[in-house]
């Protein structure tokens, strides 16, 4: 049988990955770094601080989408890093446009250098 959380126990778990994402002295906020799918660095998209709402339902939301980067580097965006403050990684996931079932969406795939990215949602939902 797999392992089942209460809500309580998602939503505790979901708050403590998003405090580690607020964490660190270095930068002022934590972010998104958005690749290709291998090591090729696309874009850097800040987040507020802090990030991301309250935990309810077993979802914790990003604030303050739309967020925006411009991109440094050209490719085909398909996964991202969160960091936080220190450019530690706290986790990682895939990047996709809406419907795709991606674990954050933004609102283009083909990326070149120069171009304004903009992440339009993300949400961490514990298992």
């Amino acid at each position: 049988m797999a392992l089942s959380l209460a809500i309580v126990a998602k939503d505790a778990a979901n708050d403590a990955i998003t405090a580690l994402v607020d964490g660190g002295t270095t930068n002022t906020e934590g972010m998104m770094l958005i690749k290709d799918g291998g090591s090729v660095l696309l874009c850097e998209i800040l987040f507020q601080d802090p990030a991301f709402a309250a935990s309810a339902a077993g979802q914790a939301a990003l604030l303050g989408t739309p967020l925006t980067g411009t991109a440094v580097d050209a490719g085909a965006a398909a996964l991202f890093d969160v960091v936080d403050k220190d450019e530690v990684v706290i986790y990682s996931g895939t990047v996709g446009l809406s419907g795709s079932g991606a674990d954050a969406i933004i609102d283009s795939t083909t990326i070149q250098i120069g171009d304004t990215i903009q992440l339009n949602s993300h949400t961490i939902t514990a298992p």
